[in-house]
């Protein structure tokens, strides 16, 4: 706190305001994080540190001095250990811009190519919050067969807090990899819920499946017989006036009396 009344951290001056201005603490304080997330918008890049689930092999000299790299992912692992060599495999990380878009998040040229990582909702199981060992928040990022991309944003350290949280709160109402997360990698679908779901959902929904299908997840058979019950769900049938359901090929109804059209 400086003689202005203004909070400082990690050298980041949240600004001095005016005590006049009819506003409380809270106001203020909403009032400084949405200009947080104005200037680091998600949904435009914000740059981070990103930990991949991807293997590498560095190779060291005796005096420690890094010789190469070798990427598992990519089976580059024939770098021969000669006298005085040693190597060691560690996770992939990289300096990028993390993204969100409407398909899913991107880390800006983060492959080995330079090509954008792009990683589409429905392969996202949760993204959250935590602390790393020195008590600074950075953000985990679970997917699908319990891959898990930590990321820490460059910028400081409030920042970085009031981003994170938006980030939690954007991305669960987006990701959908959970659906398919459960015993035997999501094949058990609630189909008394899918009969409540409208056209554009089912749609949706195919496309899940199909996405599963062509990276293994689920078998031709499971495939094809879980496509066929989501086709096959037609919308239930209920009374005008008071809204109860309809047996099929009924002339009236059975709760209030009133006759099909």
């Amino acid at each position: 706190m400086n003689r202005y009344g203004s909070k400082v951290f990690d050298g980041e001056i949240m600004g001095i305001f005016d005590r006049d201005d009819g506003l409380s603490e809270e106001e203020r304080e909403q009032q400084q994080i949405k200009k947080f997330l104005e200037e680091n918008d998600i949904f435009k890049g914000v740059e981070c540190e990103v930990i991949l689930p991807e293997k590498q092999l560095k190779t060291s000299g005796s005096s420690g001095t890094k010789k190469g790299v070798a990427t598992l992912a990519f089976g580059v692992i024939g770098l021969a250990a000669t006298s005085g060599t040693s190597q060691n495999e560690e996770n992939r990380i990289i300096t990028t811009l993390f993204q969100v878009v409407d398909k899913g998040i991107v880390f800006k040229n983060g492959s080995m190519d330079g090509s954008d990582i792009r990683i589409p909702y429905e392969d996202i199981v949760s993204f959250e919050k935590l602390e790393d060992k020195n008590k600074k928040s950075m953000g985990l990022l679970t997917l699908l067969k319990d891959k898990k991309i930590f990321l820490k944003l460059t910028c400081g350290y409030t920042i970085s807090e009031h981003i994170l949280d938006y980030c939690v709160d954007v991305l669960s109402k987006r990701i959908s990899g959970a659906l398919y997360e459960e015993d035997g990698w999501g094949l058990e679908i609630d189909y008394s819920q899918l009969k409540k779901l409208d056209e554009s959902y089912k749609i949706s929904n195919l496309k899940r499946l199909e996405s599963f299908h062509k990276q293994g997840i689920i078998t031709d058979e499971k495939f094809s017989y879980l496509k066929d019950e989501l086709l096959k769900e037609e919308d239930i049938a209920n009374c005008k006036k008071c809204g109860a359901e309809l047996a099929e090929n009924s002339l009236f109804c059975s709760e209030c009396g009133t006759k099909i059209d």
